[in-house]
């Protein structure tokens, strides 16, 4: 439209300008998905303190532009088999057990 004795507008018709904050996506993100624990692995000792530990993976990671997956644990550690040892476990499957702590000496000279 021209005004001002027949001079064109010389400012733009229309503007564009950046969203604030984070919009979401245009389509239905699929998120990661977290498998199922695997089973336990057995103690590291039969006595005496030991430890096992169980595992799991992400099945399905997350589409492009849906974030990243959750941050969870994918290993656990817990210990197992915190009883004491007997005389009788101190050999085991045919392997000797760790040596216990030394005893009182039994002389003085």
């Amino acid at each position: 439209m021209l005004s001002h004795c027949g001079e064109g507008c010389m400012d733009n018709l229309t503007e564009v300008q950046s969203c604030p904050g984070k919009l979401p996506p245009c389509h239905d993100c699929k998120t990661c998905v977290w498998g199922d624990w695997e089973e336990w692995t057995s103690c590291s000792r039969h006595c005496g303190g030991g430890q096992h530990h169980r595992v799991r993976n992400i099945t399905r990671q997350p589409d492009p532009g849906c974030g990243p997956c959750e941050a969870n644990d994918k290993v656990q550690v817990e210990p197992c088999n915190v009883q004491p040892c007997s005389d009788e476990e101190l050999c085991i499957d045919g392997e000797w057990n760790d040596w216990q702590e030394w005893a009182t000496c039994s002389t003085s000279c």
